[in-house]
């Protein structure tokens, strides 16, 4: 089993962050950054949403 981190914060390195890493430091995780994409709201479609990228 694969475990995935995902930090919705704006603050990559903020106290999520540092809480997940804390919860999770003794497993091997993921960690994406949902600050590092950009995904629009529902509904809204535009060639640039990489929300696809993030699920896949």
């Amino acid at each position: 089993m694969k475990i995935l981190f995902i930090n919705a914060s704006q603050n990559q390195a903020g106290n999520t962050s540092r809480m997940g890493k804390a919860f999770l430091k003794n497993k091997a995780f993921e960690q994406i950054n949902l600050v590092d994409y950009k995904i629009y709201q529902i509904n809204q479609h535009y060639p640039d949403d990489q929300f696809g990228k993030v699920l896949a």
